[in-house]
């Protein structure tokens, strides 16, 4: 029996203490907290993280659809779909790396004569009588090997014209280790002769090393232009002479039963953002985070009480090569919206907040992000940490006595001892629990009496009962109110003194 009360009055301690000393609390965002308290994202996305957890970063500059895009794959899951809506996919033999993308969350890899092939839909480009004017072809690059006879694009429409097959094609395939792009009755003349047009670059391509290509016509003046990593290496004019000035012949569909794109039927390598619009493309995004920076900004947070004391906020990730995150926070013991403070923000360094003795009921973070000086590396978060010291009421006033007099009460009762407290409010009334009285000389229910551990009320009519209770307040603005405290009743009478 004696060893169980000594274990009941340890437990007890321990108990006490956690109540007393065990007070600051914390806001997580990121890993097993996701990222649920984030309120706007600008700029920023997530993506799995080494834990296998959610991590913020920048969203990189894979491309979005507009009105000039004809055809648009990202290729960041087996599941591959046009962007763009005008093309279907009828055959898909490829795999996905999610570590050597340019762009996005995958790129497609081809191997083995495994490959895509698309079916032009009645808007796009490729569609039967289409009549095109300025176009761009572009694509990500990284080639394996660079054998020759690689087949990396081929758009191929067959008609049947006076019994017999006519073909157009566009054919985009390795020679000398260089691209090469194929033309073949694409343009064509008022007099609709058979025409071919290639354009290749004079410089061999290196295996295992991403590059851009892109191939783009200016309808107006004829010129059919190569592009590697945005750098013209080859063109020519589609006339009949071959030189500007000349007639220009322009991209016609003929009649086609059968058109198909197919995507490295032979080819051996990496994928990755094939596009195709209807516009000449003057300057193709070439970097990760080309013109990239970021954003997000947190919900308000309400902690719970006023004046609450902000001690810290812990942040976990990385800033590779010279890439930034920028830190900014906000609090506040009113907010305008539940979605934004009246404060203005305040940068900040994690883990140097202290100095700062920023203190509110609410709490807002806002994080910038920005890239490495080669547009070429984002900053990564891998999750964030509000620690803060809650601002409690004071406890409730104890030992609460009430003594009737001759048309008055007075009360007593033990001072609560802690340091913020700023005094008492003694509250009465006419039944249990309802402190809504009235007619006392010092004012209706509640009396702020101030910092004293007993009061007089006069004032009060005799042979009733009034209810009593006594609440503590502190020096916050607005003042945290304690609990009540047990509540006491007392009838004056005129022959008590």
């Amino acid at each position: 029996m004696k060893t169980r009360c000594i274990v009941l009055i340890v437990l007890f301690f321990l108990g006490t203490c956690c109540v007393l000393f065990a007070v600051d609390q914390k806001i997580s965002l990121g890993k097993t907290e996701q990222w649920r308290g984030i309120l706007t994202t600008e700029g920023v996305m997530t993506a799995e993280g080494k834990w296998g957890y959610q991590d913020l970063l920048l969203q990189d500059s894979e491309y979005t659809p507009d009105d000039a895009t004809d055809l648009l794959l990202h290729f960041n899951s087996t599941n591959v779909k046009d962007a763009s809506g005008s093309y279907s996919i009828v055959k898909s033999r490829i795999s996905v790396n999610k570590e050597h993308t340019r762009f996005g969350e995958g790129c497609a890899v081809l191997q083995l004569a495994r490959g895509i092939e698309l079916v032009p839909g009645i808007n796009s480009m490729f569609a039967p009588r289409a009549f095109v004017r300025d176009f761009s072809i572009e694509f990500w690059l990284y080639p394996a090997s660079l054998t020759d006879g690689e087949s990396v694009f081929v758009w191929e429409g067959v008609s049947l014209q006076n019994s017999e097959f006519y073909r157009q094609k566009i054919d985009v395939t390795v020679f000398d280790r260089k691209l090469v792009w194929r033309f073949d009755n694409f343009f064509r003349s008022p007099e609709r002769e058979d025409s071919s047009f290639s354009v290749s670059s004079i410089e061999r391509m290196v295996p295992r090393v991403w590059q851009h290509h892109m191939v783009r016509f200016n309808s107006s003046r004829g010129i059919l232009q190569y592009c590697i990593n945005g750098i013209p290496v080859g063109v020519l004019y589609t006339t009949r002479t071959g030189h500007e000035g000349s007639e220009i012949w322009l991209p016609q569909m003929e009649q086609n039963d059968r058109s198909t794109i197919h995507l490295g039927k032979s080819f051996t390598g990496f994928m990755d953002e094939l596009r195709i619009q209807r516009e000449y493309v003057l300057k193709p995004v070439l970097e990760k985070y080309q013109n990239r920076s970021g954003q997000v900004t947190t919900r308000v947070f309400d902690m719970g009480y006023s004046g609450t004391r902000i001690k810290s906020v812990t942040v976990h990730g990385i800033n590779p090569g010279d890439s930034q995150m920028s830190y900014f926070i906000r609090a506040s013991d009113t907010f305008n919206t539940i979605e934004k403070l009246k404060e203005p923000w305040v940068p900040f360094i994690p883990g140097a907040l202290e100095q700062m003795m920023l203190a509110g009921r609410y709490v807002q973070i806002r994080i910038e992000f920005f890239p490495n000086g080669t547009n070429s590396e984002t900053p990564r978060l891998y999750d964030l940490e509000i620690n803060y010291e809650p601002d409690f009421p004071p406890v409730s006033p104890a030992d609460l006595k009430v003594v009737p007099g001759n048309g008055k009460v007075t009360l007593s009762w033990k001072p609560v001892t802690e340091d913020d407290v700023a005094g008492y409010m003694v509250f009465y009334g006419p039944r249990p629990m309802q402190y809504t009285g009235e007619g006392a000389l010092q004012g209706n229910s509640p009396i702020d009496v101030g910092k004293v551990s007993s009061f007089v009320v006069t004032g009060l009519e005799n042979g009733r009962l009034y209810y009593f209770s006594v609440v503590a307040y502190d020096l916050s603005h607005p003042p945290h109110l304690s609990d009540f405290s047990i509540e006491k009743s007392g009838r004056p009478s005129e022959v008590l003194p």
